[in-house]
C-alpha cells in the first residue's frame, strides 16, 4: 500500500500526522509536503506516480505562491525576509539563492496580481480534481487557508459561491491554519521558526490522523464536507466555509 501527501509545510513532516497515517496502515509514503512549494509543483509529482498510489491527501495551500523548479518555495512571506537578500547558496545549476529571492521580491512589487493567482490556483485544482475522480483515486481535501479554494471575484457571480467544492473526494470545511493558530502561537513563529511537526501540536497532529484514518476505514470517498469542528477546538478564523 501506498499513500501520498499532497501540499506544504502542513503535511511536509513525517514525524506528525502523516507518519501516524501511514504507520497505521502499514503503507510506504510516495510524497510529503515541501513547505512554501505552489500546488502545481506537488500535483506534477504525484502524477508522474499516480497509478501505484493507494490513498492521497492533498493540503491545498495559498494561491499567492509562484512556481519554479527550483524545488524551493517562493511566496511572499519568503520574498520580504531579509536574510536572503545576496544569499550565494547555489540551489540549482549555477544559480544563488540571492538572485531568485531578488526576482521573488520585484515580482511581489511589481508583477503580482491576485485574482490571476486565484484563478490558477483554483483552474489546476479544478482539473487534478476531475482528473482524480476519472482515475477513481481515494482522496481526501483539507484547504490550508482561508482562500486556498477561493475563486477570484469575477468567477464568483457566475457559481454564486465563493469556493471551489471537490467532487473527488471529501474536504475539510474549515482551514488547517484556523486549527494550528487556535493553539495559540504567534504568527511571527508560524511564518518561520514553527517548532511544531505540521504546524500542530502532538493532540492535534494526533487527531488530524485518526480522522483521516476513519475516513479510509469507513471508506467513504464521496464528495462531501468534513466537519472540523467536531474534532478540533478552533477559535481562531470566522468558522467553517460557506459554500
Amino acid at each position: 500500500m501506498r499513500i501520498s501527501f499532497v501540499g506544504d509545510s502542513f503535511c511536509a513532516d513525517e514525524k506528525g500526522w502523516p507518519g501516524i497515517v501511514a504507520k497505521s496502515l502499514n503503507a510506504e509514503i510516495a510524497q510529503l509536503g515541501v513547505p512554501g512549494h505552489h500546488i502545481y509543483s506537488q500535483f506534477k509529482k504525484l502524477l508522474l506516480d499516480i497509478n501505484s498510489i493507494d490513498y492521497i491527501v492533498i493540503c491545498v495551500t495559498e494561491p499567492n505562491r509562484i512556481y519554479s523548479d527550483f524545488d524551493h518555495g517562493i511566496n511572499s512571506a519568503w520574498a520580504a525576509e531579509d536574510k536572503y537578500v545576496g544569499s550565494k547558496e547555489i540551489i540549482k545549476e549555477g544559480v544563488e539563492l540571492g538572485k531568485i529571492h531578488d526576482a521573488a521580491r520585484k515580482y511581489y512589487e511589481y508583477l503580482h496580481d491576485w485574482e490571476y493567482h486565484k484563478f490558477m490556483n483554483v483552474t489546476n485544482i479544478e482539473h487534478i480534481s476531475g482528473l482524480l475522480h476519472y482515475l477513481n483515486k481515494k482522496v481526501i481535501w483539507f484547504p490550508c487557508f482561508r482562500n486556498s479554494l477561493e475563486y477570484p471575484d469575477f468567477l464568483i457571480k457566475f457559481y454564486g459561491r465563493r469556493q471551489f467544492i471537490p467532487e473527488s473526494g471529501p474536504c475539510a470545511d474549515t482551514p488547517l491554519y484556523d486549527i494550528s493558530r487556535s493553539e495559540g502561537l504567534e504568527e511571527k513563529f508560524f511564518i518561520s521558526g514553527d517548532p511544531r511537526d505540521n504546524h500542530f501540536s502532538d493532540g492535534n497532529n494526533k487527531i488530524l490522523a485518526n480522522l483521516i484514518l476513519d475516513i479510509i476505514k469507513k471508506d467513504d470517498f464521496t464528495g462531501h464536507p468534513i466537519k472540523m469542528l467536531d474534532h478540533f477546538k478552533v477559535s481562531w478564523g470566522d468558522g467553517p466555509h460557506n459554500a
